[in-house]
């Protein structure tokens, strides 16, 4: 089966994501048929436009702007305007008998959801802890750092080190969503 069979059969979201996100890593004849059949399908202009915004340079103060702006935004989890989002990160590595688990969770919200996701994290954690012993040491080390968290937010209004890092890794997602309310 060639490229294009293949990727005539693709829902037009599939074919939209590899477009958007894995362009640049197909093959020379993936690429003249993924585009061809986005022309088919009239789904090229959408495309189009994504990568024009990841072409656009943001300068320190577009970025500055764009961090202001996505704080002001609703809460994912509460939905409650102007209570500033921000985010936290946890590292983790759960060791569950030969299979080793690590990571990082970002959460992201306004102060009291992100303190309410964390505490319900931990809770998971002491239960983990509780069920599977090699884990014991590993969740108390996650807790403190969860708990170290905790304290950072409360009563912070200002953004953390992990929010900005946030903004500047997704910051054309985050202003395509700005773009979308019509902030930017």
């Amino acid at each position: 089966m060639n490229f294009e069979e293949t990727y005539r059969r693709f829902p037009d979201r599939k074919l939209e994501h590899i477009a958007k996100y894995e362009f640049d890593s197909l093959q020379p004849e993936a690429k003249i048929a993924i585009t061809s059949e986005l022309k088919r399908r009239n789904l090229d202009s959408e495309v189009k436009e994504f990568h024009k915004i990841l072409e656009e340079d943001v300068t320190k103060d577009e970025f500055r702007k764009i961090a202001n702006l996505y704080r002001s935004c609703d809460c994912p989890y509460c939905g409650k305007t102007n209570k500033g989002i921000n985010v936290v990160n946890i590292s983790y590595l759960y060791f569950i008998v030969v299979l080793i688990f690590w990571g990082k969770l970002s959460y992201v919200g306004c102060s009291s959801c992100l303190e309410e996701q964390l505490n319900d994290y931990k809770k998971k954690l002491k239960l983990l802890a509780l069920i599977v012993p090699f884990q014991t040491i590993l969740s108390f080390i996650t807790i403190h750092d969860v708990n170290k968290a905790i304290k950072n937010i409360q009563g912070n209004n200002t953004p953390t080190r992990e929010y900005l890092q946030y903004v500047r890794d997704n910051v054309y997602s985050i202003k395509e969503i700005l773009r979308k309310m019509d902030k930017i």
